[in-house]
């Protein structure tokens, strides 16, 4: 399991013009279809908060037919996978008929980045639980995080007679390819329970933070935007 990163808005940003520049390939999987459809696809052009997305002729839909879908996009560019969520919005007037126009994603996240690659994440983004009153932490590995917070799954549905929504845990964690631990107050904000496993949502307690653990959450922000940095170019491009 990697470790995906939210980029801020400018380097999704980037990263997505760069892509239209390159009329990069992508992956889309709509919501809606049970059967666990996957479409390639093109982004051919971005019109301010629209994408331009040429679906593959052969994919056995028609654009009208994705319209209202909320689709999962894959983006492999320049050796990185990024991945968000989009909706099919409408079919361009005056394009080939196989284009439709999509939402541009709020939130692009980034896995399998070179720095995380010379780790083994599975090791290396481990997630410690602390929950009041509960002598042994629950283990499990980190899948997401962002300034504002972090996700985890953890082994075993059992796990979450101790973990509800709204309360406030402490987490220790680690990211791949980073030497050093942070510990630090979260707030659960959401609990999905899987047959074997258990994801947690979880949003960094800032109100009333100790000094020491400002001085942490500090040293986190600072750790991940150097983590960003190796991302981009001399010039600042994606």
């Amino acid at each position: 399991m990697l470790m995906t990163v939210d980029l801020n808005p400018k380097q999704a940003a980037r990263v997505l013009e760069q892509a239209a520049r390159s009329h990069a390939a992508l992956q889309l999987e709509p919501r809606n279809r049970a059967d666990g459809m996957v479409i390639a696809a093109t982004l051919v052009r971005i019109e301010g908060n629209l994408m331009c997305v040429a679906l593959e002729k052969d994919c056995g839909l028609t654009p009208v037919d994705l319209i209202g879908a909320f689709c999962e996009a894959q983006l492999p560019l320049e050796g990185q996978m990024y991945s968000f969520t989009t909706c099919v919005l409408d079919v361009p007037d005056g394009d080939p008929p196989s284009r439709v126009m999509v939402s541009a994603p709020e939130v692009v996240q980034v896995a399998n980045r070179r720095r995380f690659e010379r780790t083994n994440a599975t090791v290396a983004s481990q997630v410690r639980i602390y929950v009041p009153g509960v002598d042994a932490p629950c283990v499990g590995l980190l899948t997401c995080v962002s300034a504002g917070g972090l996700s985890c799954v953890l082994p075993g549905a059992s796990a979450g007679d101790a973990l509800l929504v709204g309360d406030e845990v402490r987490a220790q964690f680690e990211l791949a390819g980073v030497t050093g631990t942070f510990d630090l107050r979260v707030v659960i904000c959401t609990k999905r329970a899987g047959p074997d496993e258990l994801h947690l949502g979880l949003e960094f307690a800032t109100r009333g933070y100790s000094p020491a653990e400002v001085k942490t959450l500090e040293a986190f922000r600072a750790t991940l935007a150097e983590v960003f940095a190796d991302h981009l170019d001399a010039n600042g491009e994606a």
